[in-house]
């Protein structure tokens, strides 16, 4: 991986049910993954999204799975009661296995 690659690789428990729906026909699922930080008792929520393939495989994931998977970050601007909020996501491109 060189510096100016925009790669990640998340190793977490799925902590949100995960949310189906389609966009202009291919199946999307979101979710949020909780990822626990080295050495320290807090996590971090991480939003996840999946497109395409990877979609039909992690909507079938339950909250609790535990979950290993690689994607680039992304950011997004929404509108979101008047006012425009800015998103962090993983784009999930690859599903590393199982994690016990």
């Amino acid at each position: 991986v060189n510096g100016n690659d925009n790669t990640v690789i998340i190793e977490g428990t799925i902590c949100r049910e995960m949310y189906c729906h389609s966009v202009n026909k291919s199946a999307v699922s979101a979710g949020m993954v909780a990822c626990n930080r080295k050495g320290n008792t807090r996590a971090d929520y991480i939003p996840i999204v999946a497109a395409g393939n990877f979609s039909s495989i992690i909507k079938r994931k339950s909250v609790g799975d535990r979950i290993q998977c690689s994607g680039r970050l992304q950011t997004r601007k929404i509108v979101c009661k008047y006012k425009i909020k800015i998103v962090y996501e993983v784009v999930i491109s690859g599903l590393l296995g199982e994690v016990s």
